[in-house]
């Protein structure tokens, strides 16, 4: 009893290797694009400006979809910029989190590099403190845990942000929301970002404000992460920064730990914020992990209170998402693939605003993932609506694509898209277009052959390939139109 033995753990394995090897997954869809971006983007107004370069709002013109463009000078870039800016495009690719920036594709041309992502339109928390003076302590936790939820993300990925701070903090107001003051937020602006190992980084990076001691010993590691969303919290709260002077004072009061809680507002700042805020503006070696930080009492408390928030809110939608998760399925890996595609690059930004809301109450232990346990919670608080028609490790084992043992954000809302919505012609051509890499309005054998890897062997490529034209390919021509493939597309939709 309570053993597992060798052969079931062998299947285990068996079975998220296959997974593993049939996943098509987000980052699949986020290329470069070869055409010009003015031929695909209607150039709109500047959103902002930072240390590189320029954000535009820009219009999809088959869409209509609102987006955001950052524009990198090529001019401006010497090769070790270059080289930052490949990896700041290869950290967004991997990157799949509620709170994190959403990356569509990017372009370049003799001048410029371009990098479109959603657009983010609640502004900047810096200029929110600015304007509200400060947040109270609820509201502050909100935000606060978000970007924690963020940091511990990144971290367990081996990826540091190493330039967080209020300006790179984009705060969007849900309108639908039953709580007005809340605000859902987007960590931006990964250019500074790298993967870590263990050895420590040494290249000064950051902004004096929010830079850690050890950064500036040239010798830290991703807890300087840890050190900035001390300062942010400690902003949130009393809208000044903890360490402030002459510049020479600041560096060393940072170097000293050295900072204040006497003012006013700190008088009605709870003892366990205030000791949290100690645990990260302090010397590294003293300083929490993001793991710890999730489970400081001030932290856990709050999280608690939003999930307790979140109860009674939207509950015919949230019965709708779960209903959903519990009749998804793929129908083979092309299907995936598609699925995939129209949910990372074609979901509209109200539904990601609802998808996220209902993703953060799921997801209990404010980690950006979904466990089994998570999702097996989430069908309980309904169980009066499925009277216990449901069985958890079929729904989990078809909404984890990639066989990982975790449900990520992206895997959430393809199983979350309403299905006939998503499968509206216009939705239909794009991802058919997608696939159809010669433009000839039919995909071919070698088409489909692009959606697997080199870990397919050719047999099992062949196979596949076959299954789906058996499927797809009405007439027999060994060929794929785009009516053959909506036709089939919308079969699956109503099957689901």
């Amino acid at each position: 009893m309570g053993c597992t033995s060798s052969n079931q753990v062998q299947n285990a394995q068996k079975i998220q290797s296959s997974k593993e090897n049939q996943f098509i997954n987000h980052s699949y869809f986020i290329k470069e694009n070869e055409k010009q971006i003015k031929d695909n983007y209607i150039i709109k107004n500047k959103l902002g400006e930072g240390n590189v370069g320029v954000v535009r709002r820009v219009i999809e013109k088959n869409t209509g979809d609102e987006k955001a463009m950052k524009i990198i000078p090529k001019n401006l870039q010497d090769k070790d910029q270059e080289l930052q800016l490949t990896m700041e495009i290869d950290i967004l690719k991997q990157l799949d989190h509620p709170s994190i920036i959403k990356m569509y594709e990017f372009y370049q041309d003799k001048k410029n590099f371009y990098i479109i992502t959603e657009i983010v339109k609640g502004g900047e928390l810096f200029d929110k403190i600015v304007d509200i003076n400060s947040f109270n302590e609820i509201d502050a936790a909100y935000i606060f845990n978000q970007i924690i939820s963020v940091v511990q993300y990144i971290h367990e990925k081996k990826i540091m942000h190493r330039d967080l701070k209020p300006e790179n903090v984009l705060l969007e107001y849900d309108s639908t929301s039953q709580n007005p003051t809340k605000y859902s937020i987007k960590v931006i602006d990964w250019g500074t970002a790298t993967i870590f190992d263990e050895k420590k980084q040494t290249k000064i990076v950051g902004t004096p404000y929010y830079i850690a001691p050890e950064v500036l010993r040239k010798s830290y590691t991703e807890k300087s992460d840890i050190w900035t969303c001390g300062i942010i919290l400690y902003i949130m709260l009393t809208g000044e920064p903890p360490f402030f002077g002459k510049e020479n004072e600041i560096v060393q009061n940072i170097m000293d730990c050295k900072f204040s809680m006497d003012q006013d507002v700190w008088k009605v700042i709870s003892v366990e914020c205030k000791d949290l805020i100690k645990q990260m503006i302090c010397p590294e070696e003293k300083r929490l992990s993001a793991a710890q930080v999730q489970m400081h009492p001030w932290v856990q408390k709050h999280i608690a209170l939003f999930k307790e928030s979140l109860k009674d809110s939207k509950v015919e939608q949230n019965k709708l998402q779960l209903n959903k998760l519990k009749k998804f399925t793929t129908k083979n890996r092309f299907h995936q693939a598609i699925l995939t595609y129209i949910s990372s690059q074609l979901t509209s930004k109200e539904d990601l605003l609802q998808f996220k809301s209902i993703f953060e109450k799921m997801d209990l232990n404010n980690d950006g993932q979904l466990t089994k346990d998570e999702i097996e919670s989430g069908f309980k608080q309904f169980q009066e609506f499925f009277h216990g028609d449901y069985d958890i490790d079929k729904i989990f084992t078809n909404v984890d694509l990639d066989g990982n043992g975790k449900i990520n954000y992206s895997e959430f809302i393809t199983a979350c898209i309403q299905h006939e919505n998503s499968m509206i012609d216009s939705k239909l051509q794009k991802a058919f277009e997608v696939f159809d890499s010669d433009g000839n309005n039919y995909l071919t054998k070698d088409e489909l052959m692009d959606i697997f890897d080199s870990k397919f062997k050719q047999s099992d490529k062949e196979s596949q390939i076959k299954q789906i034209y058996s499927q797809f390919d009405t007439n027999g021509d060994e060929q794929i139109s785009f009516d053959e493939f909506k036709l089939m597309m919308k079969k699956y939709a109503e099957t689901s």
